[in-house]
């Protein structure tokens, strides 16, 4: 018997807060030829009863759990080891989509042979559920500007593949694309989440020289900012432990992860030697970036101080997801 079309996995550790919603708005999806794996990263609060009580009430939810928490990267690499169907997608705890999200997609990649993932276009969510990128008041409560929550305009659809990873390397800052619908067989050839902090870039930008990325022109999924999330991690330590890293972070580490990861993929990619040197040309301007420096090397410190200006909790994780 033939599986599921989709597989969804979700990654939670200590999710109570947002986990019911999210899955709500999984389970009312137009499109429900999907399995639904929890990967439970040993937490402590009530997601293990929120999940069981979902299993229990719908077949296509399967929940494990881990005996210790393994680090958020592996526990996102251990949602998709259990996934069996053609496309996957990861799905966040805290994140929201709308009803015929997974329809849109799916239709997207069966007419698009050559695609490496499907998404839409992303709106901006708080911790209350209110959007707040189409709210200049809501956003100027909180200390940042629309520029701040949105990346610039890419062209990540384009022929060219050398496009495509320069616009992951150079334009994105926010990733929302790590939450697209994959082909589960490009994604595999990706070797899924490292165990450094900015792996989702890493992987984007080794999914941009697999093939194109469809956007939709619906505002289809909520993307949520909240104290909480990872983005606030401040020091380089911790971010090591969050990711899963086997041993302690040194000077830089993750940065020289992400940069290994980078050279990866263009010699992983299916692509001629010129677009590899492109590649490599872009790589190198990438790393030219001088304003980015001191921003890179203040992050990777292994006891960053606060600012010295209070910064509001969206600010600050725009300010630091723009470093990588």
């Amino acid at each position: 018997m033939a599986g599921p079309k989709v597989s969804i996995g979700v990654p939670v550790y200590n999710g109570q807060r947002y986990l019911e919603q999210a899955l709500q708005s999984l389970v009312n999806q137009t499109f429900n030829d999907f399995e639904l794996i929890i990967s439970d990263n040993a937490s402590t609060d009530r997601t293990a009863e929120i999940c069981q009580d979902f299993a229990s009430r719908d077949s296509r939810i399967r929940y494990y759990r881990n005996a210790t928490n393994i680090g958020a990267n592996p526990n996102f690499n251990r949602a998709f080891e259990l996934a069996t169907g053609q496309y996957f997608r990861w799905a966040a705890y805290d994140d929201v989509c709308e009803p015929t999200y997974l329809e849109r997609c799916v239709q997207a990649l069966d007419a698009n042979p050559g695609a490496a993932l499907a998404h839409t276009r992303t709106a901006i969510i708080d911790e209350t559920g209110e959007r707040i990128d189409t709210n200049p008041a809501a956003l100027a409560a909180k200390g940042v500007t629309l520029s701040d929550v949105q990346d610039p305009p890419r062209k990540m659809d384009a022929n060219c593949a050398v496009r495509r990873y320069a616009d992951v390397l150079l334009h994105t800052k926010w990733c929302f694309e790590i939450f697209a619908l994959f082909r589960a067989d490009k994604l595999r050839l990706t070797g899924g989440m490292g165990d450094f902090y900015g792996t989702d870039k890493v992987l984007l930008a080794t999914m941009s020289l697999q093939g194109k990325f469809i956007e939709i022109d619906e505002d289809l999924f909520r993307r949520r900012h909240h104290p909480a999330q990872s983005s606030q991690i401040k020091t380089a330590a911790q971010r090591a432990v969050w990711s899963g890293a086997a041993r302690p972070a040194g000077f830089l580490a993750s940065q020289r992860k992400c940069l290994a990861g980078y050279r990866r993929a263009i010699s992983v990619a299916p692509i001629g030697i010129g677009q590899k040197l492109a590649c490599h040309a872009v790589l190198l301007r990438y790393l030219l970036q001088v304003r980015k420096w001191s921003a890179i090397v203040g992050l990777s410190g292994r006891g960053v101080a606060a600012p010295a200006s209070p910064q509001t909790p969206l600010a600050a994780a725009s300010q630091e997801q723009a470093v990588h």
